[in-house]
């Protein structure tokens, strides 16, 4: 993340454009033409979460009342695996040949270790 900010600036916009190219219904949910500041504020929410997975600050099923919280908004299990996916895809086009196998490998596991959970929470919500 934090090479792909000194090199490129911001990704907010960049994945919320790749989400909701993936997710129209999601706008709705979101609201139309997006607020930036909302959008911002919530790309911090999941990169500080992503980055305490990865260092281990935070064990991934303490996560869940971040999957509990999103099910209230009524996000669907499609947009769930696709915000990350988002995610990861923008941050591997962004940084191109900077991009090495070491990064997807964590990359990865970080998502594969919070998958799990995941999957049971929404799995519990009838989602």
């Amino acid at each position: 993340m934090e090479i792909y900010d000194e090199e490129l600036g911001d990704p907010t916009m960049a994945i919320y454009q790749r989400f909701f190219a993936a997710n129209p219904d999601a706008e709705d949910l979101f609201g139309e033409g997006g607020d930036i500041y909302s959008e911002r504020r919530m790309m911090t929410g999941i990169f500080g979460l992503l980055l305490d997975l990865a260092d281990g600050t935070l064990d991934p099923e303490s996560s869940a009342w971040w999957v509990n919280d999103h099910v209230s908004w009524e996000v669907t299990r499609t947009m769930f695996e696709s915000m990350f996916t988002c995610i990861v895809d923008e941050f591997r086009a962004g940084l191109g040949e900077s991009w090495d196998p070491q990064m997807e490998a964590d990359w990865a596991e970080v998502l594969a270790r919070w998958a799990t959970v995941v999957r049971v929470r929404l799995d519990d919500n009838g989602i």
